[in-house]
């Protein structure tokens, strides 16, 4: 509701400036040796908060400066955006040796570069009507349009699935596995997540070159089918390079989901 009804540039300015004061903050507490479990717990809800007013507004603004072809446009940008987590990745496995604060002060940085990167774009006013009425009513309005469009309301059941019972594995088991089960620190995780999101790249270079799928839901479902596997397998206890063969195949399926989702 809030990126249909103002400009997405100036929110994404906003936004990007705003993401960059938490790891600042952070790496404040962690140089002045007060780091806690709070103070993580804050910088994440902190980052989520601001990620879940960022990612609408990058999503209204894609369809303003796409063009015509809209599902390439968001092909190449979610391509784009796990190129640029991957050489994350490579650089938080070097947080033993680089130090913490020094990668939360690159990350505030790099924020702040996607701030004047969006400066550069051109105003994208919001949409006619879309300014009408109170928030909690263009969200209504929306939930109702999206829940009665049949083309709509599956694919976001399958994201609130995937919410569910894939993101939380993701963000939280996937770690903790590199950590107890496999000896690992900050290197292993950090090879884990190079794997999932190398294929979710792999993915999206694929659908780029593909083009336009002609069934995406039933694309949608195959993979989602995939991942339960991919999941159910990371139980065998396999070795370490199993399972990075397994988060591979799953960024594989994620690819596919985080694509075709949006279009």
């Amino acid at each position: 509701a809030e990126a249909d009804r103002n400009d997405g540039r100036r929110l994404l300015i906003r936004y990007h400036l705003l993401c960059a004061v938490p790891p600042l903050v952070l790496a404040a507490v962690i140089g002045a040796g007060h780091l806690s479990f709070v103070a993580v717990v804050v910088f994440g809800l902190a980052m989520g908060t601001l990620g879940a007013f960022a990612m609408p507004a990058r999503d209204a603004l894609l369809g303003h400066v796409a063009g015509g072809n809209l599902a390439r446009a968001v092909a190449i940008v979610t391509g784009v955006q796990f190129l640029s987590q991957l050489i994350g990745m490579v650089g938080a496995s070097q947080a033993e040796a680089l130090g913490a604060p020094v990668l939360l002060a690159m990350q505030a940085v790099i924020m702040a570069l996607g701030a004047a990167a969006c400066w550069k774009l051109s105003p994208a006013p919001p949409r006619t009507g879309a300014a009408e009425g109170g928030r909690f009513a263009a969200i209504v309005e929306g939930m109702r349009e999206a829940f009665s469009t049949p083309s709509i309301w599956p694919v976001i059941v399958a994201m609130l699935g995937i919410g569910i019972f894939y993101i939380g594995a993701f963000n939280v088991l996937l770690p903790v596995m590199a950590r107890d089960d496999y000896g690992g620190g900050a290197r292993e995780i950090a090879m884990v997540n190079f794997f999932f999101w190398g294929g979710a790249l792999a993915s999206i270079f694929a659908q780029v070159r593909l083009g336009q799928l002609r069934h995406p839901g039933k694309a949608m479902l195959v993979s989602l089918f995939l991942s339960a596997i991919v999941l159910i397998a990371m139980s065998a206890r396999l070795p370490f390079y199993g399972l990075c063969a397994l988060c591979a195949i799953w960024g594989i399926s994620a690819g596919i989901n985080m694509t075709q989702g949006r279009t």
